[in-house]
Parts: C-alpha cells; structure tokens; sequence
C-alpha cells in the first residue's frame, strides 16, 4: 500500500523559481572559483531564464549569451529543481558522446555530489556517467 501511495503522491509542487531553488539548495565544490552555496547575484544574466522556466505560459526560452556567461549552470541549476521538487525525464542533448561524458563527469556529478537535497536523491555508486 506504501508504493501505491508513493506511486501517485499528488503533493504539489513547491512554489520556487529556479533562481530560489539555486540559492538555497545549490552548492558549488570547493575546488571552483566560488565553492559554497550557489549566488544567482553573481551570474544575474541567468536570473531571467532561471526565472521563466516555472512561469506559467512559457513554453520555449532561447538563449543568446556570449561564450562562458553561465548557460551550462542554467542548466545544471534546471536540472537540480526539477529533480528535487518536481521529478520528470530531463533529457540534455550535446553535440558529442564524448562531450556528454565529460559534462556528466565534469559538471552534473559534482553538483549532484555537493549538495545535500541532490546527493540524498541520487546514488552516486550506481551511476557510472
């Protein structure tokens, strides 16, 4: 009876826009530049797409930023949202097997790793890229 409740838990959504979410519950390894707790402030370019993702009626987002201002941790920060708040298939498209591999390595693992409400919904010893 448990998993049948598990199975169709209609709690709804937490109310907390990406950017929120980032600076509440993201957190950045020790061995960047800003290890510790994720600041939208620092990356405020990304505070508007962060923003749009949960607006009601928003659909698409298109992206034109200049190289290295934050896409990939828009991204990343997406990601962490909507698995600790509202589970769903995420599906992130590289140009290259090899670039998958190294953005799973390199980016999703650590995030997943360094903060606590992630690191409790993904085991990392079963995962291997």
């Amino acid at each position: 009876m448990r998993l049948l409740k598990q199975a169709f838990d209609m709690t709804p959504v937490q109310e907390l826009s990406v950017a929120d979410w980032a600076d509440s519950y993201r957190h950045l390894p020790n061995t960047s530049r800003a290890g510790g707790l994720w600041k939208t402030e620092r990356v405020e370019l990304a505070r508007g797409p962060m923003m749009a993702w949960t607006e009601p009626g928003v659909e698409r987002i298109s992206l034109c930023f200049a190289v290295q201002c934050g896409k990939s941790e828009l991204l990343l920060n997406i990601i962490g949202r909507t698995a600790a708040l509202d589970p769903s298939p995420i599906m992130l498209v590289q140009p290259k097997r090899e670039a998958a591999d190294k953005f799973s390595r390199e980016r999703l693992a650590p995030m997943l790793s360094e903060s606590p409400v992630l690191r409790q919904l993904f085991d990392q010893r079963e995962r291997s890229g």
